[in-house]
């Protein structure tokens, strides 16, 4: 039934293109999936004298625009390819961009619609390109000109995902991706550059920080609202970090980083780490504890091993991107940590209100706290 009230709302031309798509890239475990990833792999058998080299000691992982995300999710890709190359013996990876074509995407229209395509440049930019560069085991990247360079290419090379040629697009599985990354140190993932390191640092002599800092990276944003962080309660939650001897610094939403925060007056308003990739990893980095809610930089904080942090409301009511299906269809249990997490990482599954802030800060404060030190 929805399928046919979308038919009637959009037209035989969106039901062609569906299933054209959905041929090129199906949906994960779906019994089309299943069927047309037997064909490829029966063609792939038979086609095994291509020339790929494969005394290559890199993988290629091909990160096509039209199905891939503009956003912090890149940052699992790139977990998924470090995995996949040490897995198959090699010394890293490199990352193709495949840009994407004037068809309508394959993604969220709800996203579509609040992030148009002079966002969507800014964030490859911005985003993406630099947490590609912050990957350990990353080591380079191709931006192809045009889509039609990308079947020459697979010809050549070891290529990630599997099956994709160019014309049968696919992403990572991400079950897979959580199933295989089960404990601590079996990726290296992420590290802040050293040069944002030392900015950092110089930052901290400047401003002349002595004691350990704590970091607040908020949420507000129009996608997906229920993800927001509670503006009120993280201000009051500041305060008692201020008050316990500590160092709050607040690291606004990237859209909103240009407005007022006069909610937060009494903490310092990290803009800078909002616009820069290796500024904000070496915060975190250098924090005492970093608190997040679900979104984009926490998804990046759980693949950085020395980045401490409690990301609270890890399972927000009302969320459509985070739920409950989503969370169990990964192999986890409501209220379980990241299972490569260590004991200073951990998600919270009550709502980030001021109580539940401090609770966590507090417990958090005396397993861990190292007094007369400032973290970095």
């Amino acid at each position: 039934m929805q399928l046919l009230k979308k038919i009637r709302d959009k037209g035989l031309k969106w039901f062609w293109w569906r299933i054209k798509s959905e041929i090129r890239f199906p949906r994960e475990g779906s019994f089309a999936e299943t069927i047309i990833n037997g064909v490829l792999r029966i063609r792939e058998i038979m086609m095994r004298s291509r020339t790929v080299n494969d005394e290559d000691n890199l993988l290629y992982s091909i990160y096509d625009l039209k199905i891939a995300p503009f956003t912090f999710n890149i940052t699992e890709f790139l977990i998924a390819s470090e995995y996949e190359a040490n897995r198959t013996g090699k010394q890293g990876f490199v990352v193709v961009f495949v840009p994407k074509d004037e068809e309508p995407p394959y993604g969220y229209e709800e996203y579509d619609a609040v992030i148009d395509s002079h966002n969507k440049l800014w964030r490859l930019q911005n985003i993406v390109l630099p947490l590609t560069m912050a990957a350990t085991k990353c080591k380079g990247v191709f931006m192809l000109p045009d889509r039609s360079s990308i079947s020459s290419f697979v010809k050549d090379h070891n290529v990630y995902p599997p099956f994709y040629d160019g014309v049968n697009l696919r992403y990572i599985d991400i079950v897979e991706l959580y199933e295989n990354v089960d404990r601590p140190g079996v990726v290296q993932g992420f590290k802040a550059p050293l040069q944002g390191c030392k900015y950092i640092q110089d930052w901290i002599k400047e401003m002349d920080i002595r004691v350990p800092i704590v970091s607040i990276t908020l949420r507000q944003f129009d996608f997906d609202k229920a993800r927001n962080s509670k503006i009120s309660e993280w201000s009051r939650a500041s305060k008692y970090i201020l008050e316990s001897g500590f160092f709050p610094v607040i690291i606004p939403d990237t859209e909103t980083a240009l407005a007022s925060n006069d909610l937060f007056e009494d903490s310092y308003v990290f803009n800078e780490c909002a616009w820069n990739m290796g500024l904000r990893m070496a915060l975190y980095e250098a924090s005492f504890v970093n608190f997040f809610v679900p979104n984009g930089p926490g998804m990046l904080a759980t693949f950085m091993p020395n980045c401490s942090y409690i990301m609270m409301n890890a399972l927000p009511e009302g969320s459509f991107v985070t739920t409950a299906e989503g969370i169990k269809a990964r192999g986890y249990d409501i209220g379980e940590n990241y299972r490569w997490a260590t004991p200073d990482q951990r998600q919270v599954f009550k709502p980030d209100t001021y109580e539940n802030i401090i609770n966590e800060f507090d417990r958090f404060m005396e397993e861990f706290n190292k007094p007369g030190s400032v973290q970095g």
